[in-house]
């Protein structure tokens, strides 16, 4: 399989993998194929071992994402996620409306790693990508997080009770909002090194519990 890496894209790690989103249409392409309509809360047709199903918003006029995408096997995430709100034009875009992709992932215990260049955005509105892969409790890797000004709750709890996470995402912040950063890692018990986090100003309770229960911590942030 194939896939373009301007949207948001799953790639199948076993056979029999579906995808959908609740409360938003969207369109999908599998292995860079035809675009095909896909109502809200409909299931994709499943996949095999290899393929990828990739996503675009079909309308630019959702702003804020809000559903929950849920993936049905062990699988992989690549591409551009803003894709889903921004269609064909993702590249270069930011996130300007609150709770853009709040909760979106969360509880998605198939999600084994998301590459680095997922979540492109500098810019970030309130709770944005609040508690977005909370419990993803298969996710080794995560995106780089390119955010320099976060928005109030924006990170909150983001990576909460991700057990598997072993390193943190790529972060250079240079303002903080209201709780932006807190409880971002919690209880992620394998994680061991934090050094490629820069935080240079902070908020009220920004970082509060950022790493709490994290007992395998080894390097700190800096």
């Amino acid at each position: 399989g194939s896939y373009d890496h301007r949207y948001m894209t799953i790639e199948a790690l076993e056979d029999g993998l579906t995808a959908k989103m609740t409360r938003n249409a969207l369109e999908y392409s599998v292995n860079g194929g035809e675009w095909i309509s896909l109502a809200a809360n409909a299931e994709t047709p499943a996949v095999s071992k290899g393929d990828f199903i990739s996503f675009r918003g079909n309308s630019p006029s959702i702003t804020s994402s809000n559903g929950i995408f849920t993936i049905s096997k062990k699988c992989n995430l690549w591409g551009n996620c803003n894709s889903l709100l921004f269609g064909d034009n993702a590249e270069g875009s930011n996130l300007e409306a609150n709770y853009s992709f709040y909760r979106l992932f969360k509880n998605n215990t198939n999600i084994v790693s998301v590459s680095k260049d997922f979540l492109p955005s500098t810019l970030t509105a309130g709770r944005c990508y609040y508690e977005m892969f909370y419990g993803c409790t298969s996710l080794t890797s995560a995106p780089d997080l390119s955010a320099t000004n976060l928005g109030n709750y924006c990170y909150y709890s983001m990576f909460y009770g991700c057990t598997s996470l072993t390193t943190v995402p790529s972060m250079s912040i240079t303002r903080t909002g209201n709780y932006s950063c807190y409880r971002m890692f919690y209880n992620c018990s394998m994680l061991e090194d934090a050094s490629s986090i820069n935080i240079y100003a902070l908020s009220s309770s920004s970082c509060n519990q950022m790493f709490y229960g994290c007992s395998s911590l080894i390097t700190p942030p800096y």
